[in-house]
């Protein structure tokens, strides 16, 4: 949930040169219950099409099929439609910014924000980063994980002046 301080002080920010699309929450039922799970039970970084693979219910239960779920569809059709650049998902709480091939725009947001890097996650069946990684040549999406607990204002406004500097050209 600390990821939400940091779409909120993005939309507080003055933005210009940039096509800056934020949102604050995939998972509004997992956000306000504080689970993984959406209203069905299903991790939604789990059900996306990149090496799911079918699994028990449980904390990380992929849901029925790839994209079963109406939030990672809208999330696979905004992708498609934007076709962004660089799209960052905000975790909890290994507190690093996931790279395991040295990417550039990975490096310069983790420089930024004062995080260190760390190849964590890699092969995760069904994540949305592996999927708009492997299905969008030219985009570099990727995960921060954000220490565990709440995040101040501070540290909030650190992380909004990252992600601009990684997508200004």
């Amino acid at each position: 949930p600390a990821g939400v301080r940091i779409t909120r002080a993005l939309r507080s920010m003055d933005v210009t040169g940039v096509d800056l699309w934020v949102i604050e929450a995939v998972n509004p039922d997992g956000l306000r219950r504080r689970t993984r799970g959406n209203a069905r039970g299903v991790d939604l970084n789990r059900n996306f099409p990149h090496h799911w693979r079918r699994g028990p219910r449980g904390r990380y239960w992929g849901g029925p099929r790839p994209l079963s779920e109406p939030e990672s569809r809208a999330v696979r059709d905004l992708v498609r439609r934007l076709k962004p650049q660089v799209s960052i998902w905000y975790h909890q709480p290994w507190n690093a910014v996931l790279d395991c091939g040295g990417d550039p725009v990975r490096r310069r947001y983790a420089q930024r924000a004062g995080m260190r890097r760390q190849c964590r996650g890699r092969g995760l069946p069904g994540t949305v980063v592996g999927w708009q990684n492997a299905r969008h040549a030219g985009t570099s999406a990727f995960v921060v994980e954000l220490a565990a607990g709440a995040i101040g204002a501070r540290a909030a406004r650190r992380h909004a002046r990252a992600v601009i500097s990684v997508a200004a050209p």
